[in-house]
């Protein structure tokens, strides 16, 4: 048996599952155990079915002589240790063919983290913004924060003409794109860089078209609110917690039982972490309202968290935080009653720390708030 450790039993051809845990209650843990340096539980590596495709980063990093498409494809497959898939390196250059891996991942449908997680459902995610960042190896292992990867790209998937001369070359006087791939905006790329610097591959198998099958949380939900203007007439916390419900309810976010699901906004103040601010369980695995892993809330998100009550995608990146969800802060609007001081915010299209603490700014600006299910 093959556990992946979600909300669903998803099928791939005959005699080919991979099988993810039901949440049994509003406090059930997916994570229990002991958990590593990022605060991840241990996983299990899942052994990809002929009918999966899979992508992950390499555990290895390279300069940019990596023999060029052929040498990172061979790298790729040799990495992944599955012979009965194909595996292809997430990279473009420019020649006479204009080749992008991104033209060969176009008659292949639905990518999968090693841990189970979908990532994308098809290629042009890859650009448009992955649901889910791919930041586990090819043992199921998590990379350490900020991980950057070769590509080739800008962060719209167009050639930027930066390629190690068609990854051929590790001379500092040459220059390849790169992603970093936490970042949702720019996971593929966006940047460059030296071609003798050290980066991971972005590795992804090819072949199988079945669609993904969606999940449907009923405990445990965190969703990212609509925009909030703070003030000191704006009702502090006590509204900011309304606000949270009120979506919720819009959304009409149930429990298990029908009943109306309970939300609060996830905020830390000068006296209290968010975490006992709002009476919520630290060693509990939270998740988006469409199934995406979130982790526990004392540990850094697997996932992004950028979905709204209703599903739908948040494309502003400021949340209202007060900082890291365990500790109290004194960067936090006065408590959150007033436009005048400055407060910590973070980001809600990355999977690192930066997604609680990106940095302050004035509390008179409009940002997000992270909204947690009770």
């Amino acid at each position: 048996m093959m556990r992946c450790g979600f909300l669903a039993l998803l099928t791939f051809g005959t005699g080919c599952q991979l099988l993810f845990t039901e949440q049994l209650a509003n406090d059930a843990s997916l994570g229990d155990g002991p958990r590593d340096a990022n605060g991840d539980a241990p996983e299990t590596l899942i052994d990809a079915p002929s009918a999966a495709n899979f992508v992950f980063i390499t555990k290895d990093t390279y300069n940019g002589n990596l023999g060029g498409i052929v040498g990172a494809d061979a790298k790729c497959q040799a990495s992944a240790n599955r012979p009965q898939a194909t595996f292809i390196a997430v990279l473009g250059y420019q020649n006479s063919s204009l080749y992008t891996a991104l033209k060969v991942l176009d008659a292949s449908r639905a990518w999968y983290r090693t841990d189970g997680e979908l990532v994308a459902d098809s290629p042009t995610e890859f650009t448009s913004g992955l649901r889910s960042p791919v930041i586990f190896d090819q043992n199921g292992q998590r990379i350490i924060d900020n991980v950057t990867i070769w590509t080739g790209f800008d962060n719209t998937g167009a050639l930027q003409g930066n390629d190690c001369f068609a990854w051929s070359s590790a001379a500092s006087s040459a220059s390849g794109g790169f992603g970093q791939s936490d970042n949702r905006p720019i996971a593929l790329g966006g940047s460059v860089s030296t071609c003798n610097l050290q980066r991971h591959l972005l590795c992804a198998s090819i072949g199988a078209t079945k669609p993904p099958v969606l999940r449907m949380p009923v405990a445990n939900r965190m969703f990212v609110s609509g925009l909030v203007s703070l003030g000191p007439t704006d009702g502090g916390l006590t509204a900011l917690d309304d606000i949270c419900q009120n979506e919720a309810n819009q959304a009409q976010l149930k429990r298990s039982d029908g009943t109306a699901a309970q939300f609060v906004a996830l905020l830390s103040t000068s006296s209290q972490s968010a975490i006992v601010r709002s009476g919520l369980n630290p060693n509990v695995d939270y998740v988006r309202v469409d199934g995406a892993r979130i982790g526990q809330l004392n540990a850094v998100p697997r996932t992004y968290i950028h979905l709204t009550a209703n599903g739908g995608l948040a494309d502003t990146i400021d949340v209202w935080t007060g900082g890291i969800p365990t500790t109290t802060s004194l960067l936090a609007c006065f408590d959150w009653t007033s436009s005048t001081p400055t407060g910590t915010f973070g980001s809600n299209n990355r999977a690192s720390n930066a997604a609680y603490d990106t940095m302050a700014g004035s509390c008179s600006s409009k940002k997000r708030v992270y909204c947690v299910e009770k």
